[in-house]
């Protein structure tokens, strides 16, 4: 039995404790196919534009998703999540512009569907 007072220098996994036999016996293995690529889609046509808070991250409309779908997927990256950004004055209480279905996102949907 471990002496409690040794806790974490002591740790009773010698049959992982070569590089090789970690590797051997990894559950995880992370790779672009497991990945959804977050995509903010934003009202107009041939928009980009930055957003502020998280840099590299821009908010797109909805007519560059197919171009940005096609790129994704040479990387390897298969899905998609797509994040609604509604022009401030189609904003409400609500949230009706998700039901919209001239809605950014609704719009994006329809043209990766119909993209082969």
């Amino acid at each position: 039995m471990s002496d409690p007072g040794r806790f974490p220098t002591v740790r009773l996994r010698r049959v992982r404790s070569g590089d090789a036999l970690r590797r051997m016996v990894r559950e995880t293995k992370l790779s672009p196919e497991h990945l959804i690529a977050p995509i903010f889609v934003t009202d107009g046509e041939n928009v980009t534009e930055a957003v502020e808070s998280m840099p590299g991250v821009a908010r797109v409309s909805a007519d560059l998703l197919p171009g940005i779908a096609d790129d994704l997927m040479a990387l390897g990256v298969l899905a998609v999540i797509l994040f609604g950004v509604p022009a401030a004055a189609r904003k409400d209480a609500g949230g009706s512009e998700s039901f919209s279905p001239d809605g950014a996102v609704q719009r994006g949907v329809r043209l990766l569907k119909i993209h082969p």
